[in-house]
């Protein structure tokens, strides 16, 4: 969504725009963001999807997806999160694009929590489905080097296609000198905090 394209893709859009003569297509349901998505530089795309699962708008997802890249004529398709990793390499490879890479950023809400029969299906299913997306995929890009062994040990991949590099996090995006002081000022009313008083903010994954 356009939320998590301002959050996580502004590191690889910078980099794909200093290619000469790429033009950049972020295709993903925009969810308002359309505007600070195109001041990145690229061309936004609303291609509007369900968030869950969704057998007939997964499937409409993808078809739209296809056509977009068949369209634009795409040469290259790098795909981000788990729905766009399954859908958008087969609609690449529906489209006919020369080269689809897919990113593994996790492996998501099916792999983890839930043992009942209906977590079972649903795993045994996004299994099946990441298995035919990889085999369409050029390479598969893993920040997690236990997220790619559990890959290749399902056998959702070969060791070949799966590249595996260190994460990646602009610091300056985080920096204190980044937020003006009345920004920071209007936090602290808001969060009742005295002027002086030092807050520390763990932001972490439960």
């Amino acid at each position: 969504d356009g939320f998590s394209t301002l959050l996580f893709c502004k590191g690889i859009i910078r980099v794909l725009r200093s290619v000469p003569g790429a033009r950049v297509i972020v295709a993903c349901d925009e969810g308002g963001y359309r505007s600070q998505v195109q001041a990145l530089g690229v061309t936004s795309v609303h291609v509007p999807y369900a968030r869950w699962m969704n057998p007939i708008g997964d499937l409409r997802y993808t078809w739209r997806l296809a056509r977009l890249f068949r369209r634009e004529r795409c040469d290259i398709v790098l795909n981000f999160s788990t729905k766009p990793n399954i859908c958008g390499a087969l609609a690449a490879r529906v489209a006919g694009t020369p080269v689809v890479l897919s990113h593994i950023v996790g492996l998501g809400a099916a792999f983890q929590g839930r043992g009942d029969i209906g977590g079972q299906l649903t795993r045994a299913l996004v299994l099946r489905l990441y298995r035919m997306a990889c085999a369409s995929s050029h390479s598969v890009w893993f920040t997690n080097a236990n997220d790619r062994q559990y890959f290749l040990d399902c056998g959702l991949g070969t060791e070949e296609k799966a590249v595996l590099t260190h994460n990646y996090l602009d610091v300056s995006e985080y920096a204190p000198g980044s937020v003006g002081s009345d920004q920071m000022d209007a936090v602290r009313r808001v969060c009742d905090v005295a002027p002086g008083d030092q807050v520390v903010v763990m932001v972490a994954r439960l």
